[in-house]
């Protein structure tokens, strides 16, 4: 029996001393459990104790420290409890860039993380990493955002291209990207609301030359105060006197969010929201924004949309990429969720197709929607609702 438990204890031992340091990537890429960014936080902290001018050490230190600033106080009911966690974290988080950038002023890294840490604000920074390495996609993507946000067209295209060139993002979200591009009208606004879905239609128009006409608006960079402005310029849409960085309140910040959002959907221009999007929007415009495949279309008017969503499944859905995917990305998990987003329209094509006795169309789509359901944990609830 001894031996039973001393062999058990050298096995333990044996998978701790196992564990090596992996990349960790931001959220938009990959997802991680707590206890995994956990795990890698102290095993890079143990790298950078035998090497303090590793700078592949500092970066994935502090980005699982980063994401633990987000993971870890959600965790906590005591709302109390949990901003106090998450300031210490902050603090924490703020320690190892500064610490970083102390011992290694000169890297790529030291000089990534402090951009990344800073947001807009660590442009310099930004600028500063990408020179001393032209070629790390980590840039990328920060300085697509950066010249968009100072609307320069040509820096902003180049970013863009070069996204697509690295194949720093799936093909299923770009396939996903083509399609919700498609099926707008002409010169109309799109909200986005995250990374993977701003970036992917923006890759798209830049990469393929593809539906420029249409201006994406993500939730979160409009409320940035000078890039709303040139935005709303360039838009010809009358400029708000609101200025987000000097509300008083929390209260007044999100009244004045409010009214930016209104003041774009209720513009003379034709607005639609991504279904990544709607969570910003559902609760407020639910009457008035109608399904048309991946997007809603916002109108006060009734719209029947059943002729809408079958001629963008049947004329301008490019759809093989649900069956077929013949290139690997580490941000392929995201492809179920973004796929999962088709299966509203789907059903709702599926029924029409079965009322009109479409049967050929109705099995083709049958076979795309129980492949959806059946990746993203949905079949029993999408089968339901297609025998109702």
């Amino acid at each position: 029996m001894k031996k039973v438990i001393l062999l058990f204890s050298i096995i333990c031992v044996g998978k701790i001393f196992a564990q090596k340091p992996e990349t960790v990537l931001s959220f938009a890429r990959e997802k991680h459990e707590i206890s995994w960014y956990e795990t890698q936080q102290k095993l890079w902290k143990q790298e950078i104790d035998k090497n303090k001018t590793n700078g592949e050490a500092w970066y994935n230190y502090f980005r699982a420290n980063r994401a633990l600033v987000y993971l870890l106080p959600s965790e906590i009911e005591d709302l109390k409890k949990s901003n106090e966690l998450r300031e210490k974290l902050r603090k924490e988080t703020n320690e190892i860039v500064e610490n970083a950038y102390k011992t290694i002023p000169n890297s790529f890294e030291a000089n990534l993380m402090k951009s990344v840490h800073n947001n807009l604000d660590g442009t310099s920074f930004l600028l500063k990493a990408y020179e001393i390495n032209p070629y790390d996609v980590r840039t990328f993507d920060a300085l697509m955002v950066y010249y968009e946000t100072i609307q320069n067209q040509e820096e902003f295209q180049k970013f863009a291209t070069k996204i697509f060139q690295y194949n720093v993002l799936p093909s299923s979200l770009l396939n996903w990207g083509y399609n919700i591009l498609s099926e707008l009208d002409e010169n109309a606004i799109l909200y986005t609301a995250g990374d993977n879905d701003t970036y992917a239609c923006w890759i798209v128009q830049e990469a393929f030359k593809f539906r420029k006409d249409v201006q994406i608006i993500n939730t979160s960079l409009i409320l940035e105060d000078d890039y709303r402005k040139r935005i709303f310029k360039k838009l010809n849409i009358p400029d708000l006197k609101i200025s987000l960085k000097e509300a008083k309140s929390d209260e007044e910040y999100e009244k004045n969010v409010s009214q930016i959002y209104k003041h774009i959907w209720e513009s003379k221009k034709v607005v639609y929201s991504a279904a990544s999007a709607m969570h910003s929007f559902k609760k407020e415009y639910e009457n008035e924004l109608y399904l048309t495949g991946l997007a809603y279309k916002f109108s006060k008017e009734n719209i029947e949309n059943d002729a809408i969503i079958r001629r963008n499944y049947e004329k301008r859905y490019l759809l093989d990429h649900i069956k077929y995917n013949f290139s690997f990305n580490v941000g392929d998990n995201f492809s179920v969720e973004f796929n999962s987003m088709y299966l509203p329209s789907m059903l709702k094509l599926y029924r029409n197709y079965k009322e009109s006795e479409d049967f050929s169309k109705m099995k083709e789509l049958e076979e795309l929607i129980l492949l959806i359901s059946e990746k993203s944990g949905q079949k029993d609830e999408v089968l339901k609702e297609m025998n109702n």
